[in-house]
């Protein structure tokens, strides 16, 4: 079995190692989470505000942070539309 230059020599991914070292890390994007303006129904501003929770949550987690604040969104325009 014949190995490929690619196989028997480890100088190219040293040389890659290398520039690696040298490239600066990419920016990380601002993820500061704004406070909404309220709504003036307390309820929609305190499921709102459950949002803020998502960067302390890991990401498989999210999905019930917006269930629940669909949930009560949903119930507070429900009871706004019987008043």
């Amino acid at each position: 079995m014949s190995l490929g230059p690619a196989d028997s020599d480890t100088s190219h991914d040293d040389d890659l190692l290398d520039v690696a070292a040298d490239v600066e890390p990419a920016a990380q994007p601002d993820r500061t989470i704004e406070v909404p303006p309220s709504t003036g129904e307390p309820r929609v501003d305190e499921a709102v505000a459950a949002l803020a929770a998502l960067d302390e949550l890991p990401t498989s987690e999210h999905a019930d942070v917006f269930e629940d604040v669909h949930r009560r969104l949903h119930t507070a325009l429900t009871e706004l539309d019987t008043d």
